[in-house]
């Protein structure tokens, strides 16, 4: 961890009699960072000079302590943009949710780049920065790489290898599109919604078991992400053993999956546990329609993460 400090800290930490350093409750974050000027303009100004006075002196405070301040810096941002333009929702967002990761690394110059990103960068309080991601992360931790290979399908196929081959390409695309992140990269809010990429595994493993294994296959089982009642657990983050163990359990399910519908008959008809009677034909139509929605979603979201465009 880095020990730093500053000129800005030392109004907000206050040492005891005998010498001996501890923190002591900080500043609000809007005295801290304005005094007296509770402007976008202002907050921006104070606290890119509260950054550099961190950056230019590295004895005035412990890195714990610094920490506290910037906690209550990065409370404050969260509070006083609640109820900012939509347009900056998603960015604001992110940016609590980098400080929470640099916060949980204890590591004071993260912390201080993270929320100097948000106020120092830009001119505009309007504007959305072009991404928002916690410094350092993509070093803090393995990345990934995708288990499976995509394989462009082919132009003239007959009608059942044609779905199977689409579904293939879809899935292979989802997890190209955490390649290269780290578990923090991959699991981080880039829009309001609070979608994440990490999510979306977890959200296309319940589609796979429901449309494959309980509608084609008939195979009625436990869901990993949904017990009957909490229909978005599996956006749920905090419930999850992490990222490997989730995407080893989609490729499970991808595979029963392509095991099922390798050689079903597409006029096939069954009914859905709403009652609705389909073919096997609308139900892989259904589940390439669901991977292109998403796989939308997560085009976007990478490129917020880290720039990243691609195919």
């Amino acid at each position: 961890m880095r020990s730093s400090g500053g000129a800005g800290l030392i109004a907000c930490i206050a040492a005891r009699d005998d010498g001996a350093r501890t923190e002591s409750r900080p500043q609000a974050a809007s005295q801290v960072v304005t005094k007296g000027n509770s402007s976008p303009a202002g907050n921006r100004t104070g606290l890119c000079k509260f950054n550099s006075d961190l950056a230019e002196s590295g004895k005035a405070a412990t890195s714990a302590q610094a920490l506290a301040v910037l906690r209550t810096l990065a409370h404050g941002l969260a509070r006083r943009w609640a109820d900012a333009p939509p347009e900056i929702k998603p960015a604001v967002r992110s940016l609590v949710d980098a400080s929470k990761q640099a916060i949980a690394a204890n590591d004071l110059g993260v912390v201080s780049e993270v929320v100097g990103q948000w106020l120092c960068r830009r001119a505009n309080p309007k504007a959305l920065p072009p991404k928002l991601v916690c410094p350092g992360a993509h070093t803090a931790g393995m990345t990934f790489t995708s288990p499976l290979t995509r394989t462009e399908p082919p132009r003239t196929n007959p009608e059942v290898a044609a779905l199977n081959s689409w579904l293939d390409y879809n899935r292979a695309t989802l997890l190209g599109k955490l390649d290269g992140l780290t578990e923090e990269q991959a699991g981080q809010r880039m829009v309001g919604s609070g979608t994440t990429l990490h999510g979306m595994v977890r959200h296309m493993t319940t589609m796979e078991q429901f449309f494959f294994v309980e509608c084609v296959g008939g195979q009625v089982e436990p869901y990993p992400y949904y017990d009957g009642e909490d229909v978005d657990w599996d956006w749920e983050l905090d419930r999850s053993e992490g990222l490997q163990p989730d995407v080893d359990r989609y490729v499970a399910l991808c595979e029963r999956a392509r095991a099922i519908t390798a050689d079903v008959d597409p006029d096939t008809t069954i009914v859905t546990k709403r009652g609705n009677t389909v073919d096997i034909r609308w139900v892989m139509l259904g589940q390439i329609q669901e991977y292109a929605r998403h796989n939308g979603h997560a085009d976007i979201i990478r490129e917020l993460i880290d720039s990243t465009t691609g195919e």
